[in-house]
């Protein structure tokens, strides 16, 4: 009679081991599944606060790059009268806006030179004719006013070689380089460029090209897609 009651005691402690297993295993699942959407959760803030700061980081660096790097280059377009003598002038009024952009599709936001040292560059494209090429040493004169002074003046030589090919010459010739810091109110307002004696031009045109330093540099040689 004393065996009965203690086998039935195994057996009872048996089933109800039998019944806690799949309890423990639900409990087990469930906490796991608990741990992984907090991890999911961490996740998705994290991802979302990586989001934001990549968000604000783009939009300084585009607000740095179009509103304080000025555009780096800009094309003077020349438009020459022919004088009594052999000479030719041109003279172009930026204030007019009667030029165009280096770089197509830049958008304009500051004069050339407002704030900033340039280069100045005289780009040619002439005919490959008897005249241009037996003309010989012809004097470049460029001058560049800011409410109407004077800023600077240049006067180099141009010599095109006479065995030159057949087609349109594209002859340049740098005019200025590294010019001081003008006005950032003004900047370059006009200037004019005469040949002595002139060639026979297609076009013509002086190119300003921006001296940037420091962080400008670095942000203008890295552009924003716009």
């Amino acid at each position: 009679r004393g065996i009965r009651p203690a086998l039935g005691g195994r057996v009872v402690s048996v089933l109800r081991l039998v019944v806690g297993i799949p309890r423990a295993i639900v409990r087990a699942v469930v906490g796991v599944v608990e741990s992984l959407l907090a991890v999911l959760a961490r996740c998705a803030l994290c991802s979302s606060a990586v989001g934001l700061i990549l968000a604000l980081t783009f939009v300084g660096y585009w607000g740095a790059y179009f509103f304080l790097v000025p555009v780096p280059t800009h094309e003077v377009p020349l438009y020459f009268t022919y004088e009594h003598g052999g000479n030719a002038c041109a003279r172009a009024e930026l204030g007019a806006r009667s030029w165009d952009s280096a770089l197509p599709g830049e958008v304009q936001r500051t004069a050339p030179g407002a704030g900033f040292g340039f280069d100045a560059l005289l780009r040619l494209s002439l005919p490959a004719s008897e005249h241009n090429l037996h003309l010989g040493s012809v004097m470049i004169d460029l001058d560049l006013f800011t409410n109407n002074l004077t800023i600077a003046h240049s006067s180099r030589p141009m010599l095109i070689d006479s065995g030159a090919q057949a087609g349109p010459l594209a002859p340049s010739l740098m005019l200025l380089e590294d010019f001081p810091t003008v006005s950032a109110t003004y900047g370059v307002e006009a200037l004019s460029v005469c040949m002595r004696p002139a060639y026979h031009v297609f076009t013509a045109g002086v190119v300003f090209v921006t001296r940037l330093r420091g962080w400008r540099a670095m942000v203008s040689s890295r552009p924003v897609m716009m």
